[in-house]
């Protein structure tokens, strides 16, 4: 089985000292890149873990590498997904499901959480 790719939207405190690095150590994951609106903090990210920086969500989003997508960014940053609109995507860190309900992005979500 691949591995999927995650990209990270944002890359603060709590993307540095949990999100990153969990996904980093999965056996199941992968790192595609980094996207924060401080370029100099997703740079910083990159050179410890490996992956692209980009220069938007929507660059990022529509990368096809990557296959799901892990948010730490600040509430007042977030929006509705691009790909499908239901407002979970990155409100609730998981990777967008395509579905409104966002079930199946929650269940994907907890497959590929390190255990």
């Amino acid at each position: 089985m691949m591995n999927k790719r995650i990209g990270f939207i944002g890359c603060g405190k709590i993307a540095q000292i949990r999100h990153i690095p969990e996904f980093a150590s999965s056996e199941r994951a992968d790192i595609a890149g980094y996207f924060n609106p401080t370029v100099s903090r997703a740079e910083k990210m990159s050179a410890k873990y490996g992956g692209k920086v980009y220069a938007s969500v929507e660059e990022m989003l529509a990368d096809p590498s990557v296959d799901a997508a892990s948010s730490a960014a600040a509430v007042i940053q977030r929006r509705t997904c691009t790909r499908c609109g239901c407002g979970t995507c990155r409100q609730a860190s998981e990777p967008c499901s395509g579905t409104r309900d966002g079930s199946a992005s929650r269940a994907r979500a907890a497959s590929l959480a390190p255990r």
